[in-house]
Order: structure tokens, then sequence, then C-alpha cells
């Protein structure tokens, strides 16, 4: 029901333990001592991510989780009663949007946009989708992006660039002066 309809060929769902056995997984670094020399982590990160089940369990490639963001807003995957639902976003309290069901809500000077991120102390992605453009990208980092350091820092001036070279005209809104941020 969620992986046929929007054609996620490279994505798959399993609650066994050794999973991610024998995949072809990106190297994770971290810079433990905020020094600017990253860790390989991997092995910490294969670990954490394993253990929490109910969790972790989909795995999938950068262009599958795009598929995904596209065939759910396309109402390939849930039905329009359900996707208004997952669409109806908790507010903070000056009444403003910022939730729902795993959804972020951003208003970057009256663009809306939506995304779903995830991360751990060695890795971070943010899948994000904006109605108006009709654009959905995704950003990984094998970096730590939790925890403030010289390279995290670093990551993060990277991730900015990127983005405004891909919208200049507003996605510098969501780093410059604003408390939301990819």
């Amino acid at each position: 029901m969620v992986f046929k309809p929007p054609g996620l060929n490279n994505s798959y769902y399993t609650n066994d333990h050794i999973y991610l056995k024998g995949l072809p997984l990106t190297d994770s670094y971290w810079d433990v001592l905020r020094v600017g020399r990253p860790a390989h982590v991997s092995k910490l990160q294969l670990v954490n991510v394993t253990s929490l089940m109910g969790d972790d369990e989909i795995v999938c490639t950068p262009p599958d989780s795009v598929k995904f963001i596209k065939g759910l807003v396309e109402g390939k995957i849930l039905s329009e009663a359900s996707m208004k639902e997952t669409l109806t976003f908790v507010k903070d309290e000056k009444g403003n949007s910022k939730y729902s069901m795993e959804i972020f809500y951003f208003d970057l000077e009256g663009i809306t946009a939506y995304r779903r991120c995830g991360g751990f102390v060695d890795a971070g992605n943010a899948l994000m989708y904006i109605p108006s453009q009709k654009t959905y990208f995704f950003l990984a980092a094998h970096l730590n992006v939790l925890m403030e350091g010289r390279l995290s820092n670093k990551c993060d001036e990277m991730k900015t660039e990127l983005l405004e070279a891909i919208f200049p005209q507003w996605i510098g809104l969501i780093y410059k002066g604003r408390s939301d941020s990819l």
C-alpha cells in the first residue's frame, strides 16, 4: 500500500535486527571532541539504527525518499481524508502552523513548504516539498549534525549555500533571522 503506488523500487521494510547487513551503506562520522577531526562511527550508527525497532526499519534510497513525498502529496498513498488529517498542523502560541504527523510546516514569506527530517549524532537528512514550486528535494549529511562543532557548522554553511543556489529568491530566509531551520 505504501511502496507500490509511488514506485518505491529501492525501498523495503523489515523488523529483523540484521536488516542492514550486507547493504552498501554510507560511512558516518562524528566530531566527538568538537576539534575538527571526525571519528569514523559507522558501527555506532549501525548499532543505533538496528536497535530502534519500530523507528528505522524502512530502508530507501534518496530518490525513493523523493518519490515517497511526491506520492504522498499527489494522493497515491493516503485517502483524501487521511491526507487532510496529515496536513492538519499543530499551532504554536502565536497561531502559526508547526508540525503534524512527522511533517513540519514552513511559511517562507508566503511560500509554504513541508519537510520531514531525521538524524542521529553522526548523520542527518531533510526531505522537503514546496507546493507552489512543485519542487521536492532531499539533503543528507553523514557527519554529526545534531551537536554544534566546527565541522557541523561548516556542514550547515555548505547546506545553506546549496539551498540558496537552488532557491536564491527565498531559501536563505530559513537561516537568516528565523528559528526554524533544515
